[in-house]
């Protein structure tokens, strides 16, 4: 069976997939790539186990086929091509033929059947967003996903929550919380699903930066992702996600606002002189003054920032994690940033100042660590 392909097109769509296969895979087979050509579409998988990503483009073929072919040997030929028609021809058993305008070069396939079989798409849910509000969700909830070893696995993924109107993305580390939350959607009925880090990850290197709907349909044992011409499919976390409404304050009795310009330098700047081991830093609140510290008594270094703030609340100490602290505000667009205080003990919300909460908003807050 002979199939036809432009070279550069292949490549691109192989680009999409390819860097899911690992370089030590669990079983051999995973290190190619599954092909399926049916009805002039070749449909390509790659796979690790966690995670199953295929790609389809248009070929001209003289038949239906299906095998599998070695992805490093595949790869390294089509990005050393011009573009121009391939023809691939397969015989029944799986040795491939891959001829060019200049050349012929052989390649032994495998047989399909011990390739890992993807998910079926059955008793799924679903809800459509744009591609880069996706995107967006995962950029912010992905940096208050912890270290693999030390949190509970009910922490190490995304959770998303399907409600009537909206559609929430969180993540927790039990140190803070990020909750981004899209407006107007209009899902087949409300639900949930844990997805793991790797599968995210994948999605954010993949999903284009444009406002094309993105298909998200899951059951209660793994999430499907579609747009353009990929489909993911990863297997959920089976744990309960932990309920975090109660951590959220229902409201605040003090609100600090401040140039996020201006604290994310500053912050930069401290950070030098802080103890590496714990991240501590001091923030004091004074008028509107506030007053940013840190120290490395083992190297007997310290640094002190102060910043004009907008606050009428009684003087305060509070003390941060710097790290968490600069990563979140890295997330927030606005140009201001509101920080919510209770008590130098309590959550402290970490806010855009002005958001428009009309289409899409972020949430996030944080846990003070104790003021020594």
């Amino acid at each position: 069976m002979k199939f036809i392909v432009s070279s550069s097109l292949l490549y691109k769509q192989l680009d999409k997939i390819v860097h899911i296969i690992s370089s030590k895979p669990i079983i051999s087979i995973l290190e190619n790539l599954l092909f399926e050509v049916v009805d002039d579409l070749v449909y390509i998988t790659a796979s690790d186990l966690e995670i199953i990503a295929k790609v389809n483009l248009s070929v001209t073929a003289t038949g239906n086929v299906k095998f599998a072919l070695p992805s490093k040997v595949l790869i390294e030929l089509l990005k050393n091509l011009p573009d121009q028609p391939l023809t691939f021809d397969v015989d029944e058993l799986y040795h491939v033929s891959v001829t060019s305008s200049s050349g012929q070069y052989q390649i032994a396939g495998l047989s399909p059947d011990d390739y890992p079989k993807s998910p079926l798409l059955e008793g799924t849910e679903n809800v459509e967003v744009p591609c880069n509000t996706l995107l967006t969700a995962i950029n912010k909830t992905l940096i208050a996903i912890g270290g693999e070893d030390e949190i509970k696995k009910s922490m190490s993924g995304v959770f998303f929550e399907i409600l009537d109107d909206r559609i929430n993305f969180v993540a927790t580390d039990s140190h803070r919380l990020v909750r981004y939350t899209y407006m107007n959607v209009q899902a087949s009925a409300p639900g949930s699903a844990l997805v793991p880090r790797k599968p995210l990850a994948f999605l954010k290197s993949s999903l284009p930066d444009k406002d094309d709907l993105c298909k998200i349909r899951y059951n209660a044992q793994h999430l499907f992702i579609v747009f353009e011409n990929v489909t993911m499919s990863c297997r959920l976390i089976e744990e309960k996600y932990p309920n975090y409404a109660p951590v959220i304050p229902e409201k605040s009795n003090f609100c600090v606002s401040v140039l996020k310009k201006d604290m994310e330098s500053a912050l930069k700047r401290v950070n030098a002189f802080t103890d590496k081991s714990t991240n501590h830093i001091i923030i004091r609140l004074d008028g509107n003054q506030l007053s940013i510290s840190g120290q490395d008594t083992l190297f007997n270094i310290s640094g002190t920032e102060k910043l004009s703030c907008q606050y009428d609340g009684d003087s305060m100490s509070l003390s941060f994690n710097v790290q968490f602290f600069i990563e979140m505000l890295a997330s927030i667009e606005t140009t201001e940033v509101e920080i919510h205080i209770n008590s130098p003990n309590h959550v402290v919300p970490l806010l855009p100042k002005g958001q428009d909460k009309s289409t899409e908003f972020l949430f996030q807050l944080m846990m003070p660590l104790a003021v020594s």
